[in-house]
């Protein structure tokens, strides 16, 4: 629809992100505004950082025997697995960089559940979309989900896979600001005795904390 798309164009104008080709000439033409060219710039130096934090991602994923993940919400209903590390044994889970699940799966689900600021009818239509290994209620799922939020740390024991556990941490966004990111640790079911979880949730904060530090720091409080 015209009047739609010439609507939405000047939202965006005036928002900065996109700008007139050429605002004396005739007719209207658009080019990218400096909104998406700051946007680039921010995200190409995020994901640079970022590499900092594998040495880090790799010694844990070695020391426990597990996949260390940091995944990233991109859009509504969707995170992103942005950094993997896989453990060096012969047999270990497998995840591709770009991978993307629904907001609820995993153990990073049972912390977006409460604080993704979902509605109830978006809440609604993402977890009847879920096709579950091992059934699970959504009175269960939210029990898990109320349980995380008090231990801070999410676990998924084998109901997104049978054969594997998932726990999650958060990594704390900047007051008034949703949940965004959340550092991951994925290894086989029954690997390890549920009295050691808290360990290994406790040994991913040091790392969601420095993703903390990367990600809700502008490149440009660094520039001179």
């Amino acid at each position: 629809n015209p009047s739609t798309c010439f609507n939405l164009i000047q939202t965006l104008h005036a928002l900065g992100w996109l700008a007139e080709a050429d605002p004396a000439g005739p007719g209207r033409r658009y080019i990218l505004g400096r909104g998406f060219v700051s946007l680039a710039h921010r995200t190409a130096a995020r994901t640079s950082v970022l590499r900092d934090i594998m040495p880090r991602l790799q010694e844990y994923a070695d020391r426990w025997k597990v996949t260390a993940t940091i995944w990233q919400r991109q859009s509504l209903t969707r995170m992103e697995l942005v950094a993997v590390a896989s453990c060096q044994t012969a047999i270990n889970v497998q995840m591709p960089v770009g991978q993307r699940l629904p907001i609820l799966m995993g153990g990073m689900g049972r912390l977006m559940a409460l604080r993704a600021e979902l509605d109830e009818a978006t809440f609604d239509a993402v977890f009847d979309s879920l096709r579950w290994d091992r059934p699970i209620t959504r009175e269960q799922f939210m029990a898990q989900a109320r349980r995380a939020q008090r231990l801070g740390w999410g676990v998924d024991d084998g109901y997104m896979n049978r054969a594997v556990t998932a726990l999650a941490v958060p990594v704390e966004p900047e007051p008034g600001r949703a949940l965004e990111y959340v550092c991951s640790a994925t290894m086989f079911r029954h690997q390890y005795a549920s009295a050691v979880l808290p360990s290994l949730a406790e040994g991913l904060r040091p790392i969601a904390d420095a993703v903390r530090a990367i990600v809700y720091t502008d490149p440009a409080d660094d520039m001179p």
